[in-house]
């Protein structure tokens, strides 16, 4: 989470496993499952940004235009 934007990071081979799943799953199911959804996870309060849901937050995550998995992650 602390690597700027664009970097590449070496994963450990189960986390490229679970994440080559979650793109899989994304696809197979029409986008209805997306795993880039940081910013909602934020915004509740689930992630690293805050500790409790923040509604406005919460609205611009939502409102947002929805990335789509395999552009904003590149598994090598």
């Amino acid at each position: 989470n602390h690597a700027p934007v664009g970097t590449w990071v070496d994963l450990p081979s189960d986390m490229v496993e679970v994440l080559d799943c979650a793109l899989d799953v994304h696809a197979q199911g029409g986008g209805a499952f997306n795993p880039c959804v940081g910013a909602l996870v934020d915004a509740w309060g689930f992630g690293a940004v805050r500790d409790q849901p923040d509604a406005q937050a919460v609205r611009a995550a939502r409102d947002a235009t929805p990335r789509a998995a395999r552009q904003a992650l590149d598994l090598d």
